[in-house]
């Protein structure tokens, strides 16, 4: 995988914790993100945090479209009755709370 220069917390984020299998164990989106934020230092949380935002801010027009074009990947997270960019909001959010939760 190519890293983007711009967003490399996001993308090692995305390529490390939902690539191709990780659902073969049945883990869900949220149970992925809890499994960043407890293996994580609160600065990398915070880091990725940063990342997603910018990241949404940036391309807030085609967040999937910009997410396979910056990222060149091959599997992405397949959010619940949610959009690609509403469900980054959600994980920047827990990333925010989980700052006070340490």
């Amino acid at each position: 995988m190519r890293y983007s220069r711009q967003f490399l917390r996001f993308e090692r984020f995305i390529g490390e914790y939902f690539h191709q299998d990780c659902y073969a164990n049945g883990d869900t989106n949220d149970e992925i993100v809890e499994e960043f934020i407890r293996s994580n230092w609160p600065y990398q949380c915070l880091g990725l945090r940063a990342d997603i935002e910018r990241f949404l801010h940036e391309n807030a027009n085609d967040v999937l479209d910009a997410l396979n074009r910056e990222f060149y990947l091959g599997a992405h997270p397949q959010p619940d009755n949610l959009s690609m960019a509403n469900w980054l909001r959600a994980v920047a959010s827990r990333l925010r709370e989980s700052d006070s939760d340490k």
